[in-house]
């Protein structure tokens, strides 16, 4: 079973599939993240999970690029930022901890 760290580690390694498959999940994560600004219009975007451990700020920046392609008004209102969550993949967990 081909998992998200599997990916990662052939991305950082230069795998040229591994680098569609980051390509391809940032513009799925884009799209999701253009729906949440168009309905709350919030001011920042954090993203978390395990995934994120690896690739976190690489796939922030791809996500956070094409952000414009699905939102509406792009061009008329400001970026919202898509950053890492501090705590990587164990912020779900350590929230619901708290």
């Amino acid at each position: 079973m081909v998992r998200g760290e599997h990916v990662a580690a052939a991305h950082l390694a230069g795998d040229p599939d591994a680098e569609e498959a980051v390509d391809r999940l940032a513009r799925w994560t884009a799209l999701g993240v253009a729906n949440l600004i168009g309905t709350v219009d919030p001011a920042v975007v954090v993203l978390g999970g395990g995934v994120l451990d690896d690739l976190g700020a690489d796939l922030c920046r791809r996500v956070a690029a094409a952000v414009p392609a699905f939102l509406m008004g792009a061009g008329h209102r400001p970026a919202v930022p898509v950053v890492p969550a501090r705590l990587g993949g164990s912020a779900a967990a350590l929230g619901a901890a708290l």
